[in-house]
C-alpha cells in the first residue's frame, strides 16, 4: 500500500503509537522509527517485549501519529515481521546507542506493512486563521475544564445560563479578565 506525503510528514514528525492485542490490548509510544520509500514502516525494538509477544501470535499492529497543534492524525492498520540481524537492525543499534551512550541498544526491528490507513482529518482546516484556532482551543480547553464547575447545579437551565456568564465576562478571549 502506498503511503502518500501528508502522512508520511505527518509519521515522521510525531511520535508513534503501536497497538498490538492478544488476550488484552497493548499500546505504546516508540521513538525509533522511520517510514521507508516502498510505503514501509520500521521500528527500532528497545522496548517493546508485550508488542512483540502479541504480534508472535497473530501478527497484526495498529500504528497510531497526530499532530495536537492541528489535530490531524492516521491510523495505520497491518502485519508486522521482527527482525532480528541486517542493516536496518544495525542502523537502530546504532541510534540507539548513540543516543543513550552504549547504555542501551536496539535488539531488532519491526517491519510493518500497511493494509488500512484511516484518516482523521484535521478540523481546523475550517478555521480561517491562526488567531481563531488560539482562541477556539482555548476554549475548548477552558469549557472542558469548567464545565464541571458550572454544571454542578443539576439543572440544564441553570448551567447554561452560568456558562453564557462565563461567555460575557471576555474570560474566553481575554484570560486576563478573570484575574482581576
Amino acid at each position: 500500500m502506498e503511503i502518500n506525503e501528508k502522512v508520511k510528514a505527518l509519521l515522521n514528525e510525531q511520535m508513534w503509537y503501536l497497538g498490538t492485542f492478544d488476550t488484552e490490548p497493548n499500546a505504546v509510544p516508540v521513538a525509533f522509527k522511520e517510514v521507508t520509500e516502498d510505503g514501509k514502516l520500521l521500528v527500532g525494538d528497545v522496548f517493546l517485549e508485550t508488542t512483540l509477544n502479541n504480534i508472535k501470535k497473530n501478527g497484526k499492529i495498529a500504528v497510531s501519529a497526530s499532530n495536537a497543534q492541528t489535530f490531524e492524525g492516521y491510523q495505520i492498520k497491518g502485519t508486522a515481521e521482527y527482525i532480528t540481524n541486517g542493516p536496518i537492525v544495525d542502523k537502530f543499534k546504532k541510534i540507539v546507542e548513540d543516543m543513550f551512550k552504549g547504555v542501551v541498544t536496539a535488539k531488532g526491528a519491526l517491519i510493518i506493512t500497511p493494509e488500512k490507513i484511516i484518516v482523521k482529518p484535521s478540523i481546523l482546516r475550517q478555521v480561517p486563521s491562526y488567531e481563531t484556532a488560539l482562541v477556539l482551543d482555548f476554549i475548548s480547553l477552558t469549557f472542558r475544564h469548567l464545565s464541571v464547575f458550572f454544571c454542578t447545579f443539576r439543572s440544564p437551565d441553570r448551567c447554561f445560563q452560568s456558562f453564557a456568564q462565563f461567555l460575557k465576562s471576555g474570560c474566553f478571549i481575554r484570560p486576563e479578565l478573570c484575574f482581576s
